[in-house]
């Protein structure tokens, strides 16, 4: 620690307020809260906060600074919109990820449910966030149903007169737009909701019965048939599974974390019921201790959330666990109790959760490892229903001009993209004729004996350029290698780009628009290609073979050698004789006769 912050901490005060340890350039490393700043610093001036990550931030550190605030709630506020500002690197921050959306109730006369990305500081009330964003639409559709809220964007109340929508008549909503009066009857529909979202079912049944009797009563039968509509769909909808009879209000909370990525999860139970489950992405800086993170997140995502339980059970005992109460009983305006469950269900539940955390943590490391999946690759596992992401695709074609020059084509694609190394060509043996099946068995039998031979990795998907006979003959070849169950294998015919699977009789059509039908046929396209190349190269290479052996003198063996030392009759052509006996030990006369012939013309 340089001698600065050691000044600087001699002059600190006893107040509560933010602190900022500033590095190289001023940013900032590190930003914490306190309700004694002096003391707080005291713990990294005297060396007594030992923490892996504490010390390393300490080396780096050039400068410390101070913010005083009148209150630990205020200190708690600003630290928090610090963090979102500067990031600072030994900081636990939640990532901004728009994967996980809210529902906002927004701050107005006449209040609107939609679906965001970002809570903002605009004194709308936020619930969230959810696992997906399609999920958190239907759930704001079908409150917007039960409880009748508007959907239009009018600034309410106008002045201007309003027609209502067909949304009234249909009876999903109360028109606050042509009757402003209404604002106290509408503002009562939106407390139900906040009562609905905060999980206090019981609460709300209860209360919309009372109203529905009072309706009743008052001979107001259209709203009572109303309430009673929405008191049964309720009921049906609010029946969830029992955690815990003695768990009441609660939350369970854990992370998971490893390779700077983690993961927080947290089930949320009201009235002994399981009402959400939250996954929150984090950035873990290095060297921290999953004490900290967690001691981290806990204040983090807790002084911004609008439904705090009275008690919230975590994994492990966590750095500072009474200030951390004291903290969200600010927040809450009533006590909030950490506990750590030992036994029971509620250790149960806790093993879950965290169970849980780790399988999508492994799948944040896997994606963070991986190349991006194309769209069209995911597309094509979704539509055929394959085993696995089809990430690795090999493709086979068969060429030929004639019996001579029988050649096979096999092209890679990786991630959706050609991968050009991993090309092959093959010269067709086992037959002397046209026969495609015959074919297509020798070039997917001698391909994939090879990399079981070498212990190379084998492909997620093989797609065969043909119809059922190429798809059968390859199911052949992979079987007798023992590999038919372990390489899904389809064939897709020229004509129609129809698609034959293995153990079907009729072939499937895909959506001509989507990506997977054009990476398939981008795939069969290349393999065409590079077939009809080698294939090309292949009659030329045999045209000129025959050519040379017309000549006196010389056999297939040594036409063979010309060629391949030459590469081709007009290289040969342009030779000197002497070159020509030189290279190939040729006799001087037969190099004459070869020279003569290939300059005929």
């Amino acid at each position: 620690m340089n001698d600065l912050i050691r000044d600087k901490y001699k002059r600190a005060p006893h107040k509560p307020g933010v602190y900022i340890f500033r590095g190289p350039k001023n940013f900032p490393l590190y930003i914490g809260k306190s309700i004694d700043i002096k003391k707080r610093l005291a713990s990294y001036v005297n060396g007594r906060n030992n923490l892996p990550r504490i010390v390393a931030m300490i080396i780096i550190a050039q400068d410390v600074e101070w913010i005083v605030t009148d209150n630990e709630l205020e200190a708690l506020v600003l630290e928090a919109n610090l963090i979102r500002q500067y990031k600072p690197r030994y900081n636990v921050a939640l990532k901004d990820d728009k994967r996980y959306p809210y529902l906002k109730i927004s701050r107005e006369a006449f209040p609107r449910i939609t679906v965001v990305r970002h809570k903002q500081n605009d004194g709308a009330v936020y619930f969230g966030p959810y696992a997906d964003r399609i999920g958190a639409m239907k759930l704001g559709r079908l409150i917007r149903r039960l409880f009748r809220i508007r959907v239009c964007k009018y600034n309410l109340p106008t002045k201007r007169k309003i027609r209502a929508c067909m949304l009234k008549d249909i009876g999903r909503c109360i028109a606050p737009c042509e009757n402003p009066d209404l604002k106290e009857q509408y503002q009562e529909h939106v407390n139900e909701v906040i009562m609905f979202l905060k999980g206090k079912r019981m609460e709300l049944l209860d209360k919309l019965k009372k109203q529905m009797n009072r309706a009743s009563e008052e001979m107001k039968f259209e709203e009572a048939a109303k309430l009673r509509d929405t008191i049964s769909q309720l009921t049906n909808l609010l029946t969830p599974q029992k955690m815990d009879r003695d768990t009441g209000d609660s939350d369970f909370v854990t992370i998971a974390f490893g390779g700077g990525v983690g993961v927080a999860m947290i089930f949320r139970i009201r009235q002994g019921a399981m009402i959400a489950r939250q996954t929150v992405s984090l950035t873990i800086p290095k060297k921290i201790s999953i004490e900290e993170a967690l001691g981290d997140f806990v204040i983090s995502f807790y002084c911004e959330d609008p439904d705090t339980p009275p008690r919230i059970y975590i994994p492990v005992e966590i750095s500072e666990p009474e200030e951390i109460e004291r903290t969200l009983t600010v927040i809450r305006g009533a006590i909030v109790t950490l506990k750590i469950p030992k036994r029971g269900e509620k250790y149960d539940i806790m093993q879950l959760l965290q169970r849980n955390a780790e399988l999508i943590h492994g799948e944040m490391m896997i994606q963070k490892e991986q190349v991006h999946v194309p769209y069209g690759v995911l597309e094509l596992e979704r539509l055929l229903q394959l085993p696995k992401t089809p990430n690795r695709i090999e493709g086979f074609d068969i060429s030929n001009f004639g019996s001579q020059t029988i050649v096979a084509s096999m092209v890679q694609f990786i991630g959706g993209k050609s991968n050009k190394s991993g090309y092959r060509h093959y010269r067709i043996k086992s037959t002397d004729c046209q026969d495609d099946f015959a074919s297509m068995r020798e070039v997917v039998y001698r391909r994939y004996r090879r990399l079981l031979n070498e212990d190379k990795k084998l492909p997620d998907l093989i797609l065969i350029d043909g119809g059922k006979g190429q798809l059968s003959a390859a199911l052949s070849s992979l079987s007798s290698l023992g590999l038919e169950e372990k390489i899904f294998t389809i064939s897709i015919a020229k004509r129609l780009d129809e698609l034959f699977l293995p153990g079907r009789k009729d072939s499937i059509n895909l959506p001509r628009d989507s990506s997977a039908l054009r990476l398939i046929k981008r795939i069969r396209d290349e393999s065409h290609r590079f077939a009809i190349l080698y294939s090309r190269k292949s009659h030329r290479k045999q045209a000129m073979k025959l050519e040379l052996c017309e000549i006196p003198g010389i056999g297939q063996k040594r036409a063979e050698q010309m060629l391949k030392r030459f590469g081709g009759t007009d290289s040969i052509a342009i030779l000197s004789v002497d070159k020509l006996v030189e290279k190939v030990k040729l006799p001087r006369k037969l190099a004459e006769r070869v020279l003569e012939k290939l300059n005929e013309d």
